[in-house]
């Protein structure tokens, strides 16, 4: 039996986001059973326009839509900006609402700004997601303070024994409810 795969979705397109970097720790915590991959695309998507859909849609927008179909669940690491979800992170779900590669796919929510601080961004996005269909399993995945370090420091922090094994039961607990939803 093949191992699961699991598409995470970075909310920054900063080259050192700590999102973007506690999800490809997660994603090797998780390569003993599943496979995990980082999208790196994010700062390329167009702005979403219907008119674009179909025939018109981008290349990169139908790269987008195969990977997340492929995907057994989604695992979100989203900033918050002013209160509320980045632009670039909602154009990519209003690239995927009218399809229907979100509906029902499991998702996990991982934050990068633990000490409660994303309150608002994860009450908006959790209304988003599951809007557009999405079967949020994990709101709460895990919480790592990262917010406003250096490079090193958020590796050093991410690579301490504790957090290690944070991310690996996190991301192991939703991998088995997230595929013991399509049995």
């Amino acid at each position: 039996m093949s191992k699961p795969f699991f598409l995470c979705l970075p909310g920054s397109v900063r080259r050192a986001s700590s999102n973007a970097l506690l999800l490809r720790q997660l994603a090797a915590e998780m390569a003993d059973f599943a496979d995990a991959a980082v999208y790196d695309k994010l700062g390329d998507l167009p702005i979403f326009s219907p008119d674009r859909e179909g025939p018109a849609t981008p290349a990169v927008i139908s790269d987008l839509k195969a990977q997340v179909a492929r995907a057994d669940g989604l695992i979100i690491a989203c900033p918050e900006y002013v209160h509320g979800i980045p632009g670039g992170f909602k154009n990519l779900i209003d690239w995927l609402v009218s399809g229907d590669e979100l509906y029902g796919k499991p998702a996990m929510l991982v934050h990068a700004n633990g000490h409660g601080r994303g309150a608002f961004l994860r009450t908006q996005l959790c209304e988003v997601l599951t809007t557009a269909g999405v079967a949020l399993i994990e709101p709460d995945g895990a919480s790592i303070y990262l917010v406003s370090k250096p490079e090193a420091e958020i590796a050093a922090c991410l690579a301490t024994p504790e957090n290690r094994q944070l991310l690996s039961m996190a991301g192991r607990k939703f991998a088995a409810r997230a595929t013991a939803r399509e049995t």
